[in-house]
């Protein structure tokens, strides 16, 4: 610890997290007072006990597609493999549908933007399929993506990634949609080489069509070139794993609900006619066609729980668009690779589109789905983790409701991973380094932070109140307390990225009945103080629970204060 680090002070106050008028307003729904349950007005508050917490996300929509509103936990009922669960933890992406939230007051920060009143916005990769798509298409699809770019929302973030015979970052996440723009028009492919080879034109002579012997050789011929191009088909679906895999490990430490668009002619979920028909579609992999299960090799089922440990849903947008061609053979080949594009979508709460020339549509469609989605936690209490695939239904009674989400998890055992891995420190420098270079604040922990300017000004320091909701921890019943801990990091950043100051300081949390009662109902305030570098442009204060690995984080530009004077 250096000299500047102060001790880090607990309180539990049993006043609101504020002493302003509208800074009480907002502190009343600090935090996630939606991850509660309780028996009846005069019950304790349920506490959080040590269980593996699986989380989906849903997006519920009307009859009419439009994203259905201000829907409560209570609206809800989880199954798992047909048994009902209590839902532990619940968050809403989506503007406050009802009433304007009081404005934050001065020097007031948080990560949750239903607080601040705002849209929250979306969080999506943008990943051009170059391998996978004939030029005629990329030069469609390209003028429908720009065309998108140029009209998001100021809130959004977007990264975009390109994939030829490697994945190339076109621009890493940014919410300037003209640099954006500028970026993927800038940008050209290098080949298009594996495609081109992937699809042969067949090997006809029309002046030699009734000759038995040519008619004969033809078939040979187009039979080996069939075969060769299958073998560019593979390689091309291997490259599309290995690419759709670095996205989702890259996204991985980005909080809450993310969507990987992937716009492109698609690939096949099978191969030759000798493997039509193969037990399992799912599990087929093109390196062993009849093996099974993730263990025969690079599948789509393998590639979808990928995708949703990082909770990241695909939607993949067909750049074909509406196809003319009615011959049998175009028709096999489009349903093909249209069943990859359904089977991904549905494995991870996505939505495939295709038969449309729209795709600056169904680009938008993948964004408002980011925008407005629930966030569903729960503890599974079968105590049966093999290994088995578990199927997930949510139901809503609200008439003509649409929802959308992953449909399982698999029931692998993690409660020696939990101590293993989410308490060593090994594992906690990991997250925070991650929360620290994230490209948007971590979500899945609330943070009220409150900055105020100490005296003397000379000594360009500030005094942080961080005020956070106890609900949200794992927390341990020990002798009738209840136990757990909060990792805390403060950093410091220029206006060039680089990190001048970084302090890290552990806190053990613990607490009586009678406190837990308190401090559940005022929140639980921590206070810091930080001697803030001349040369920072932005404060990060970062919180991760111990015992689960959860995370919060708020950024805090340091123009907000003023040490005029000093």
């Amino acid at each position: 610890m250096t000299s500047r680090a102060a001790v880090l002070v607990f309180r539990v106050t049993l006043l609101l997290w504020l002493l302003t008028g509208a800074g009480a307003q907002s502190g009343s729904k600090a935090g996630a007072a939606d991850t509660t349950s309780r028996a009846g007005p005069e019950s304790s508050y349920v506490i959080r006990s040590n269980s593996r917490l699986v989380q989906v996300s849903v997006v519920v929509q009307d009859r009419l597609g439009a994203p259905i509103l201000g829907l409560k936990k209570e609206d809800f009922t989880l199954l798992d493999d047909g048994k009902a669960q209590d839902i532990a933890f619940f968050s809403a992406n989506a503007p406050a549908p009802v009433h304007e939230v009081a404005p934050l007051a001065r020097n007031v920060f948080t990560n949750r933007s239903q607080l601040k009143g705002q849209d929250p916005g979306a969080t999506i990769v943008l990943l051009f399929d170059l391998v996978n798509t004939s030029f005629e298409d990329q030069a469609f699809a390209r003028w429908h993506i720009l065309r998108f770019l140029r009209s998001v929302k100021p809130q959004d973030r977007i990264a975009i990634f390109a994939l030829t015979t490697e994945l190339t970052v076109v621009h890493d996440f940014s919410q300037d949609p003209a640099s954006l723009a500028s970026s993927l028009d800038q940008f050209s492919p290098r080949s298009l080489a594996p495609y081109d080879a992937s699809h042969p034109a067949p090997f006809h002579v029309q002046a030699l069509a009734n000759d038995p012997f040519w008619a004969a050789f033809e078939g040979h011929v187009n039979n080996a070139n069939g075969e060769i191009a299958d073998a560019f088909v593979s390689n091309r679906f291997q490259t599309t794993y290995a690419a759709i895999e670095a996205i989702a490990n890259y996204v991985t430490n980005i909080p809450g609900h993310k969507s990987l668009v992937w716009v492109s002619d698609g690939i096949p979920i099978q191969l030759g006619s000798d493997h039509i028909g193969v037990s399992d579609r799912e599990s087929f992999t093109f390196d062993n066609p009849n093996a099974s299960g993730p263990a025969g090799g690079k599948d789509l089922s393998a590639l979808a729980r990928i995708l949703n440990r990082a909770n990241l849903a695909i939607y993949p947008i067909d750049a074909h668009g509406i196809d003319v061609d009615d011959s049998a053979g175009a028709f096999f080949q489009r349903q093909n690779q249209r069943d990859s594009f359904r089977l991904l979508a549905e494995k991870t709460g996505g939505k495939a589109f295709y038969g449309t020339n729209d795709i600056a549509g169904a680009i938008r469609s993948a964004f408002e789905d980011d925008r407005y989605t629930y966030t569903i936690g729960f503890y599974p209490n079968h105590g049966e983790w093999d290994g088995r695939f578990r199927e997930i239904k949510i139901e809503l009674p609200a008439r003509g409701s649409r929802l959308r989400y992953r449909r399982g998890y698999f029931a692998v055992r993690e409660g020696s991973e939990l101590e293993a891995v989410v308490k060593n420190e090994a594992a906690m420098k990991l997250d925070l380094q991650g929360a620290a270079q994230s490209p948007v604040d971590a979500t899945s922990l609330g943070v009220i932070l409150k900055g105020t300017v100490l005296k003397p000004m000379s000594a360009h320091a500030l005094q942080l109140q961080i005020t956070l909701d106890p609900k949200q921890f794992l927390l341990h019943d020990r002798e009738n307390r209840q136990e757990g801990g909060l990792d805390l990091l403060f950093l410091q950043k220029n206006s060039a990225g680089k990190f001048l100051a970084a302090e890290k300081q552990h806190f053990d949390v613990r607490f009586g009945p009678q406190e837990y009662a308190a401090v559940a109902k005022s929140g639980l305030v921590l206070q810091r103080k930080l001697a803030i570098d001349p040369g920072a442009s932005e404060i990060r204060v970062v919180v991760r629970d111990t015992e689960s690995g959860t995370l919060g984080s708020v950024t805090v530009p340091t123009k907000q204060f003023s040490w005029s004077g000093s």
